[in-house]
């Protein structure tokens, strides 16, 4: 029941209140999880194609980005809640050795890209892949990523070991991990 307040607007009376109260604490953990549904659908951030993914990992390059190039790759959650339980690792490593090692490799890939290449301004020309791609069922991953590029001073063309899988879920692609 609405009660009138002193100034003539209508204010909600305590029973009432209380009602909205228990309705937000009962549904906030739905809503909550509703976030979790939403990730299930897709990956953050992802890119249209191994191209763009590759621009990107590029601008990164140039602008000397270590933050650039981690808030590109496939998040913890991302990697537990919806690749984890597809791969054939699953059954015989524990997830939190496997998320570490990829970590550590990853972060010595960025670590070697930016010293080698960091602040060059590199074209890309192509992606390819040296492997067969591996499909599951959500998701299909793409191993042995070459990144061909131009440099823009001189035009001196070749690869750069920088990529190594990329994640293709639903259409939309990103960095498994960076090349050690």
């Amino acid at each position: 029941m609405e009660k009138l307040r002193r100034d003539g607007r209508r204010s909600a009376s305590p029973p009432v209140i209380a009602a909205l109260l228990i309705a937000v604490v009962l549904t906030g953990p739905a809503a909550a999880g509703c976030g979790d549904v939403a990730q299930a659908r897709g990956m953050a951030r992802a890119k249209e194609s191994p191209e763009a993914v590759a621009r990107a990992v590029l601008d990164a390059i140039e602008r000397r980005s270590e933050r650039g190039l981690g808030k590109l790759l496939v998040t913890r959650d991302e990697h537990r809640n919806l690749l984890w339980p597809h791969l054939p690792e699953r059954g015989t490593l524990p997830f939190g050795y496997v998320r570490k090692l990829n970590r550590h490799n990853t972060t010595e890939g960025i670590d070697a890209a930016l010293r080698k290449y960091g602040g060059a301004e590199l074209e890309l020309v192509r992606v390819e892949f040296q492997r067969e791609p591996e499909h599951y069922e959500d998701f299909t991953l793409h191993k042995g990523a070459r990144v061909w590029v131009r440099r823009a001073p001189d035009g001196e063309e070749g690869y750069i070991e920088i990529l190594d899988v990329l994640v293709e879920w639903n259409g939309r692609w990103k960095p498994f991990n960076y090349r050690e």
